[in-house]
C-alpha cells in the first residue's frame, strides 16, 4: 500500500515538473513591406518614357499580395495615377516593378510619388522631383491599336506595327479616380505582324467610360495614343472575340 502510495505521489510530482517546463510561445503576426531600391529618371529627354523601377520586400510574417502606384504631380496637381501588376510576396520575397509615365505636351520640374499597396494597407514610400525636357523632334506613330475589347476585369485588343520595336509599354490614362489600371509592357513587336495585348483593370465601381492607351517605345522613338469607350462584353461573347483575336494572330491579319 505504501509503495502505490509512493508510485501515485511520483506520477503527480512529474507532471507538475512537466507543466512548469511548458513555455507558452505567442508569434504574433507582422504585416510589412519595405522598397529596399527606388531608382528613376531624374531627366527625362528624347521623347522617352519617365520609368520608375521599384524594388519591394515582404519583411512581415506573413504572406500577402502588393502592387505600385505611381502619382505624377505638377505643382501639387495630380496629373496621372499609374499602376503596376499584383504580384504575391511570401516572407522574405522580393520583386521587382517598372512603372512608366509618357509626357505628352508638358515640360519642366515635375513631382513623383510613389506608393504600396499591400494586405489591404498603403504607404506612402518616396516623393521625388525630376525634369521633363522637350524632345528635339516628335516620336513616329508606328502603332494601330485593332478590334479593341472590354471584358470583366480586363481590355484586350490586336497591336501592330509597320516597324520591328522593342519594348513597348502600353500605358492607360484619363480613367476615372478609383479604378486601378495596369500598364503592360510587350518586349518585341514584329513589323506587320499582330499581337494580343491584355490589361487588367478594376472598375471598383463600372461606369461606361472613355480611356486613352499610349503606346510609347522604351527609347522614345515610337509613340501613338488612342482613346477607345469601355462597353464591357457579356461572358458569351468575349469567348467568342478571344478566339477571334487568337486567330487572327495565327493568320496574322
Amino acid at each position: 500500500m505504501k509503495f502505490l502510495f509512493i508510485l501515485i505521489a511520483s506520477f503527480f510530482l512529474m507532471l507538475t515538473i512537466l507543466k512548469a517546463q511548458v513555455v507558452d510561445v505567442d508569434i504574433k503576426e507582422v504585416v510589412d513591406v519595405e522598397a529596399t531600391t527606388i531608382d528613376f529618371d531624374s531627366t527625362v529627354q528624347d521623347g522617352e518614357p519617365f520609368k520608375v523601377k521599384v524594388e519591394l520586400q515582404n519583411i512581415g510574417s506573413i504572406g500577402y499580395k502588393a502592387r505600385v502606384r505611381l502619382d505624377i504631380l505638377d505643382q501639387d496637381d495630380l496629373i496621372f495615377t499609374g499602376w503596376s501588376d499584383e504580384k504575391y510576396f511570401f516572407p522574405g520575397n522580393q520583386k521587382i516593378y517598372d512603372l512608366y509615365w509618357y509626357p505628352l505636351d508638358i515640360e519642366g520640374e515635375l513631382k513623383a510619388l510613389i506608393i504600396i499597396y499591400y494586405a489591404n494597407e498603403m504607404k506612402k514610400v518616396k516623393l521625388v522631383k525630376f525634369d521633363v525636357k522637350a524632345p528635339e523632334k516628335s516620336p513616329e506613330n508606328v502603332f494601330k491599336i485593332l478590334d479593341f475589347r472590354a471584358y470583366d476585369d480586363e481590355v484586350e485588343f490586336l497591336l501592330k506595327t509597320n516597324k520591328t520595336v522593342e519594348n513597348a509599354i502600353i500605358i492607360p490614362s484619363g480613367y476615372p479616380t478609383g479604378w486601378i489600371f495596369e500598364q503592360v509592357k510587350v518586349d518585341e513587336l514584329e513589323s506587320g505582324n499582330v499581337k494580343i495585348v491584355n490589361l487588367k483593370y478594376d472598375p471598383s465601381l463600372w461606369k461606361e467610360t472613355s480611356i486613352m492607351f499610349n503606346i510609347i517605345s522604351e527609347d522614345g522613338k515610337y509613340h501613338a495614343s488612342e482613346p477607345f469607350t469601355m462597353k464591357r462584353e457579356n461572358s458569351f461573347w468575349s469567348n467568342v472575340y478571344k478566339t477571334i483575336h487568337n486567330l487572327r494572330v495565327i493568320l496574322n491579319f
